[in-house]
C-alpha cells in the first residue's frame, strides 16, 4: 500500500501535468514546412458575403481516424487570433484552439467554406487550416489515465481524486498531433478586392 501510495502522484501527476502543459503553450510555427496539402483555393460568394473554397487532403496513414479540424487566422503582426468555430469568427485567447470540425468517426478529404469577415479591420489577416487526429498510441493513453484513476478511487475511496475529462485529454493529444507534426498550412489571406467581389456578381 505504500509504495501504491508513493506512486500515485506520478501515475495521476503525469497526466495532468502534461494536459495543462499542452493545452497551455502548444503554439504553431508559421516557419515550419506543411506536411499536409490543400487544393482547390477559390472565392466564391454565397449572397453577398465572399468565401474561400478549399479542399483540406488529409494524409493516407491518417484517413479513418477520429480527429479535429481547425481553421484560423492571424493579423499581420501576429499579435491576434482568431479560429472560425460554431460558425463564427472567435478571437482565441489561450488554452486549446476551438475546432472547426469534429469528426468522431474518421476523417477524410474536406471541402470547407470559410467567410471572409470584416473585411476593413481584417485586411491583410491570413487564412490557415488544420487538422490533427487519434492515434492508437494516444488512445491507449487516455485509457490508462482512466484506468489509473479508478485504481485510485479503488484503493483510497476516502480520498478526493481529481478528474480529468477524457475527451479533454483526447483534444490535447489531438491538437498536439496537429502542432507537432506541422499538419496545418496558410491558405490566402483578406485582401483590397474582395469587398467588391460579391456585390459585383450579385448585380450581374
Amino acid at each position: 500500500m505504500r509504495r501504491f501510495l508513493v506512486l500515485l502522484p506520478l501515475i495521476l501527476g503525469f497526466a495532468f501535468v502534461n494536459i495543462a502543459g499542452a493545452a497551455g503553450t502548444a503554439r504553431v510555427d508559421l516557419t515550419a514546412t506543411p506536411t499536409i496539402s490543400v487544393t482547390g483555393v477559390t472565392r466564391v460568394c454565397q449572397g453577398e458575403v465572399p468565401y474561400a473554397r478549399l479542399n483540406l487532403l488529409v494524409n493516407l496513414p491518417d484517413k479513418g481516424r477520429p480527429g479535429l479540424v481547425y481553421v484560423g487566422s492571424h493579423d499581420p503582426a501576429q499579435t491576434v487570433a482568431e479560429f472560425f468555430y460554431e460558425g463564427q469568427w472567435t478571437t482565441w485567447d489561450g488554452g486549446l484552439y476551438p475546432p472547426h470540425l469534429i469528426v468522431r468517426n474518421g476523417l477524410n478529404d474536406v471541402t470547407l467554406y470559410v467567410p471572409y469577415d470584416r473585411l476593413v479591420d481584417k485586411l491583410g489577416w491570413r487564412l490557415y487550416v488544420g487538422y490533427g487526429v487519434l492515434t492508437a498510441e494516444d488512445e491507449q493513453k487516455v485509457q490508462r489515465m482512466i484506468q489509473s484513476y479508478q485504481i485510485a478511487k479503488t484503493k483510497l475511496p476516502d480520498r478526493q481524486i481529481p478528474t480529468v475529462d477524457p475527451d479533454h485529454f483526447r483534444r490535447v493529444l489531438i491538437q498536439m498531433n496537429m502542432t507537432d507534426n506541422v499538419k496545418y498550412r496558410y491558405v490566402t489571406e483578406w485582401t483590397s478586392d474582395l469587398s467588391g467581389l460579391c456585390v459585383t456578381s450579385s448585380g450581374s
